[in-house]
């Protein structure tokens, strides 16, 4: 296998127009995936990352032009504020390592219908730079895919650079896995709204052969939009309109069955309403409230809901709206802990952590009724809370001493 290095990005085009053949590669992350699982042995590869031209990013009246080389890890820190939907996809793809290695360009050579950044740029209209020693062009996102990993790129050609135009407005990125992190997406949604023109943009990715728009629920949401006098407005969106929107982005979706999910759960994934828990720690960087069972059997994601106690991970988040919930970061002042919180410390019972968070409000829900509870009672109102590390006596010692100093009047 030869390894071709060019220093500039003249150099890389020609090397490319001399060995057509040759696989580029950047950061590495799915092309020696491939590599390393003997799924593909190219004639050549074509090494990008001394190509210095393309780790550069610049705007140009409202539109940035990101390199092809560009890291993910660049990209949220330098780019978050300006591309929100592409850095929210970023902050999906793989571990720190990968996205510190990772490029958009890549993704988009390897044109996987599970490539995080494809959603994004579709639904943001984004335009595709490529080049070669014949001259640059531009390709529509809508028309760079071609099939499954296959694009549009003659084979002379390289990716030089994203053509993104800023947000103007809001944008958002979800993404089905089989676990939380370091995962390919099982279905993965993205939308982009533009207050100043009045349109709606979309992305779907990992339920379709290739990543696709859905159209027709583009037009509808801005319709819908401009005739309820939205577009200027943060009221909420009617249900039936948020409904009707999510049937026809499930009609453009053309998903099939495969190791990662049935083309029935692709479906029922992209649209159906998420989690608080997801919302608060995907959504609002709300950490604290653990995710560790998603079915209301350990108690790690407990949050008040308008003063009840719930499990995060059973409440939709639709049935937030207008409603009031505290998470386990609420019950500080600032940087003072609250005496449950204190408790817990000084008592040892934040073992491992995991399942801190619901303990304490849960015990914070037990000893704002004013009285002191006895052991039996603790037990009782902790019954729906798992401690992994089977520290529960170190627990009721911290509701026993969070008692003592309980400073409110029972509610």
């Amino acid at each position: 296998m030869d390894f071709l290095q060019p220093a500039s990005w003249d150099e890389a085009l020609a090397a490319k127009a001399a060995n057509p053949e040759a696989l580029p590669i950047a950061g590495g992350t799915d092309v020696m995936v491939e590599l390393n699982f003997d799924a593909r042995r190219p004639s050549a590869l074509l090494d990008l990352n001394r190509v210095s031209e393309l780790a550069e990013w610049a705007t140009e009246n409202g539109t940035i032009r990101l390199g092809a080389g560009v890291s993910y890890t660049r990209l949220i820190d330098e780019l978050g504020g300006r591309l929100p939907g592409l850095a929210m996809a970023a902050r999906t793809v793989g571990s720190p390592q990968i996205r510190n290695r990772g490029t958009v360009g890549g993704n988009l050579g390897a044109a996987s219908p599970a490539g995080d950044s494809h959603p994004p740029l579709l639904a943001s209209g984004a335009g595709i730079e490529v080049a070669s020693t014949r001259g640059t062009r531009v390709i529509p996102a809508t028309d760079f895919y071609t099939g499954v990993k296959k694009n549009a790129l003659a084979p002379d050609e390289l990716i030089a650079a994203i053509l993104i135009p800023s947000a103007a407005g809001p944008q958002q990125f979800s993404k089905i896995g089989t676990r939380n992190a370091m995962v390919i997406a099982v279905a993965s949604f993205c939308i982009s709204l533009d207050p100043r023109s009045e349109t709606v943009g979309t992305g779907i990715g990992s339920a379709a052969p290739t990543p696709r728009r859905a159209l027709q629920a583009e037009r509808f949401l801005a319709g819908a939009l401009a005739e309820a006098g939205l577009w200027q407005s943060r009221t909420g969106l009617p249900a039936s309109v948020a409904a009707e929107f999510g049937e026809l982005v499930k009609a453009a979706a053309a998903p099939i069955d495969d190791v990662r999910g049935t083309s029935a759960y692709r479906l029922h994934a992209l649209w159906e309403g998420e989690s608080l828990l997801y919302v608060l720690r995907e959504r609002m960087g709300l950490p604290g409230s653990k995710n560790a069972c998603e079915q209301g059997e350990c108690g790690s994601c407990t949050v008040y809901l308008d003063d009840t106690l719930v499990c995060a991970c059973l409440v939709a988040a639709g049935q937030v709206q207008g409603r009031t919930v505290v998470t386990v970061e609420g019950l500080a002042s600032g940087d003072v802990l609250h005496p449950v919180q204190q408790a817990f410390v000084e008592a040892g019972a934040v073992q491992c952590g995991f399942c801190t968070p619901g303990l304490l409000i849960a015990t914070h829900d037990l000893l704002r009724r004013g009285t002191r509870p006895a052991d039996a009672e603790v037990r009782e109102a902790l019954a729906g809370n798992l401690c992994r590390c089977t520290g529960y006596e170190k627990i009721l010692e911290a509701v026993r001493l969070a008692a003592d100093r309980w400073p409110e009047p029972a509610s």
